[in-house]
């Protein structure tokens, strides 16, 4: 919803009824997902500062999706994951220096798996993927994908650790799932241009109003065009 709101101011991107209605329910969803949760952990000393953890988070995630948004298309999607991930890391680089010893590692095999699966296919591919995916889809319809998420996590902790599957969970998932067909069903959602050319050029080229941009085709040359020169093909087309 947040990055709905900002993309609204920045990108120009507009979402209908149907569209800003699947946001809400999906929303919705993973609340009912969280709710329990948050729930059990009222009363405790750091709750109020985990929310603000969690606010703050979402705050962060909006503000880079609608920037990668702006991006796509203009810059190298590998070369923005990584620039974006080297600036992340330096400051926390420092921070960890500064509060913490290398000596405090335990550098194991599962330690060093983990730290690889993380750093690579879970973080530095998906942003790349994810910018790769912006430069052709609208923010809207990408970002309500996102509703999958925490489904991928309660998934994972059923099949792996076996965590009971409550029934708000598959409530919350349920709703998750229609808000991203809702979003996905918005006629103003999909009719938004690629990212890769200018607002201007996609009005003239129709693609302001046509569900899915497609690439000018050219009619393949003929063995009889080929030996007409470059120059006067026109005329000597019109002569035929």
């Amino acid at each position: 919803m947040l990055a709905a709101g900002l993309a609204y101011v920045v990108l120009d991107e507009r979402l209908g009824i149907i569209g800003a209605g699947g946001l809400a329910i999906g929303l919705l969803g993973i609340l009912v997902i969280a709710g329990p949760a948050f729930g059990a952990q009222q009363g405790r000393d750091d709750y109020v500062l985990g929310v603000a953890y969690v606010l703050l988070a979402a705050g962060g995630i909006t503000a880079s999706n609608v920037a990668f948004a702006r991006l796509a298309g203009t810059v190298d999607a590998l070369m923005a994951a990584g620039t974006q991930l080297l600036i992340g890391t330096v400051p926390l680089a420092g921070i960890a220096l500064l509060s913490e010893t290398p000596a405090d590692v335990e550098w194991s095999a599962t330690f060093l798996a983990s730290l690889f699966g993380l750093a690579l296919p879970g973080t530095a591919l998906v942003y790349w993927l994810w910018l790769s995916v912006l430069e052709t889809v609208p923010l809207n319809r990408a970002n309500a994908f996102s509703f999958l998420i925490p489904i991928f996590g309660l998934t994972m902790g059923v099949a792996l650790y076996g965590e009971a599957l409550t029934v708000s969970m598959v409530a919350g998932a349920s709703l998750a799932f229609l808000g991203i067909f809702l979003v996905n069903r918005d006629s103003r959602v999909a009719a938004q241009p690629v990212r890769s050319v200018t607002p201007s050029q996609a009005e003239a080229s129709g693609w302001a109003t046509t569900p899915i941009a497609t690439t000018a085709t050219t009619a393949m040359p003929t063995a009889h065009d080929a030996k007409l020169p470059m120059t006067g093909r026109g005329s000597a087309a019109e002569s035929k």
